[in-house]
């Protein structure tokens, strides 16, 4: 801002420590981390309501590993 170079520190938590922190368990950390690899324009979708009422959180759980964003489109009804 202003010229000024701000730097924000960056702070890696394992799955262990955010799962105590969260009082989750890792399996379920582990599944929600792997969201964020979700097309951006399905984030977006389900960010804005736009998505099909079938998709749920458990459904997109159960797509698995990444996919590419043309398969996580197909398999999760979205596609064109």
């Amino acid at each position: 801002v202003n010229g000024r170079k701000i730097t924000v520190p960056l702070v890696v938590k394992g799955i262990d420590e955010m799962a105590k922190e969260a009082n989750l368990d890792r399996r379920r950390i582990r599944e929600t981390l792997r969201l964020s690899t979700l097309a951006p324009d399905i984030q977006r979708a389900i960010i804005e309501g736009r998505h099909p009422a079938s998709l749920t959180l458990e459904r997109l759980i159960q797509i698995g590993p990444p996919l590419s964003w043309a398969e996580q489109r197909r398999r999760l009804g979205l596609a064109d």
